[in-house]
């Protein structure tokens, strides 16, 4: 039996599993927003008791935009360099894997692949971000000196706690053997080698790195990453509340309200209570002659629906995605609006794709053997760009000597289309020479040749 502060960086895999302890309960409630599982924030306690039954899975989720947005435009296309890293990526279908770790570095901040080899090649395998913990040195900020995961393993009933640690060069595999599933004192905790499941307690790698990657979002060399709705749950909490004031005031004002006053001999009943006189009926009369009737107008929704648009608007610009992602009425701008609407967004995908790419680069070099410095991350052109404005840049690069080839190709034809446009304007040009020629030996002078 052993400690973890006995093996190699154990102290300081202790601080990073206690770390991952305060970072759970935060991890699920930004799933929680991104599914629409909303808390009820800004609501007395009468309206959660009138009302909380009828709202409680209500949300104008907004969060998952907030989110997707981003994902969506940080698209990996390859890495370039060699075609061992091409091949790779085809092999392993890494543009489908990628979406759900940038999902996940958007997310929750972190976003987390294991690399490893069985024996058919090295597999890359996303990991879930609560369960893992990285150990970055502190004298060279973003290098990896270890990594623990840690989770909780049920096997016949009994709970226990599993921790799996990743060096440069082996992966020990632990199992606690005191002190149940929970991490708290984990430092006291005796753990044994767990081999129970046939694989060896202890395995070596030829990585060379720690074979654990952590994509950050908005953070630093060796940071916990920020997720994107860090700043967005207040204001959606916020938004929740508007909607429901909205919903609220269209189920009592909706309708307008008759009202009658000066009635007399007014019946009590069996509770004490006033018996309306006028219930059930559709014609109110009285012979009460100090009786006044008079109704209430109906309740106008525009200028909390107001309130509901101004914080949609209040949530793109803290998150920086456009309104019109956000608005379900907003008009989506072309040309040069387009492209300072779009500014904040597009300076948050240029970031991911530097720090993201080199995380990739990483992967791609450890997976095959290829020199880090010979890799370059390759991404897709996300930015909405008009038609106008395709053609020009397509006319601008023809003149500079780009092919029609290359342009039609970057204009999305495949080349069977190409091939198909090629040969109607050879046949074009064909018959404009014909007729060029017609009219160059026709006689200005007479009616034709005798």
């Amino acid at each position: 039996m052993a400690l973890i502060t006995e093996f190699p960086f154990g102290a300081e895999i202790v601080d990073a599993i206690k770390a991952l302890g305060l970072r759970i309960p935060v991890y699920a409630k930004y799933r929680n927003y991104y599914d629409g599982v909303h808390d009820m924030r800004y609501v007395t306690a009468k309206y959660r008791q009138k009302y909380g039954s009828v709202f409680a899975e209500f949300a104008d989720n907004i969060c998952r935009n907030v989110v997707n947005v981003p994902k969506a435009r940080t698209i990996l296309e390859t890495i370039s360099g060699d075609d061992r890293t091409d091949d790779y990526f085809k092999k392993r279908r890494l543009d489908g894997l990628q979406r759900v770790i940038h999902r996940d570095a958007y997310l929750y901040g972190d976003g987390y692949l294991l690399l490893w080899d069985k024996g058919s090649g090295p597999i890359p395998v996303k990991q879930n971000p609560s369960l893992i913990a990285p150990v970055y040195d502190s004298s060279e900020p973003g290098k990896m000196l270890a990594a623990a995961k840690v989770w909780v393993e049920k096997v016949e009933g009994q709970k226990r706690l599993r921790v799996t640690l990743y060096y440069d060069t082996e992966v020990r595999r632990l199992v606690a053997s005191t002190g149940g599933e929970s991490v708290s004192g984990i430092e006291k905790r005796h753990f044994e080698e767990y081999a129970l499941d046939g694989d060896d307690a202890i395995q070596t790698h030829e990585f060379g790195v720690v074979p654990l990657f952590h994509w950050a979002n908005q953070a630093g060399p060796g940071e916990m990453g920020i997720s994107e709705l860090a700043d967005v749950i207040p204001l959606q909490d916020a938004l929740n509340k508007s909607c429901f004031d909205m919903l609220i005031n269209g189920e009592f004002t909706a309708l307008q309200q008759r009202y009658a006053t000066g009635i007399e001999d007014i019946k009590l009943g069996a509770d004490g209570k006033p018996v309306n006189p006028f219930e059930g009926k559709s014609l109110w009369t009285t012979g009460s002659k100090d009786a006044k009737f008079g109704q209430l107008d109906a309740g106008d929704s525009e200028k909390l629906l107001l309130v509901v648009r101004d914080w949609r608007q209040e949530i793109s610009v803290v998150s920086g995605i456009p309104t019109y992602y956000l608005q379900s009425d907003a008009s989506i701008p072309s040309g040069t609006a387009l492209q300072v609407i779009e500014a904040p967004l597009r300076d948050k995908i240029t970031e991911s794709q530097v720090v993201f790419g080199n995380v990739w680069e990483d992967v791609f070099s450890a997976a095959t053997g290829v020199d880090v410095d010979k890799l370059t991350a390759v991404w897709k052109d996300t930015a909405p760009i008009s038609l106008g404005e395709t053609l020009d840049n397509a006319i601008k690069k023809k003149a500079i000597g780009y092919s029609s080839k290359q342009v039609m190709r970057e204009l999305g034809l495949s080349d069977e289309e190409i091939a198909t446009i090629e040969k109607e304007r050879t046949a074009e040009e064909e018959v404009k020479a014909k007729q060029a020629q017609k009219l160059m030996t026709r006689d200005p002078f007479g009616d034709g040749p005798n």
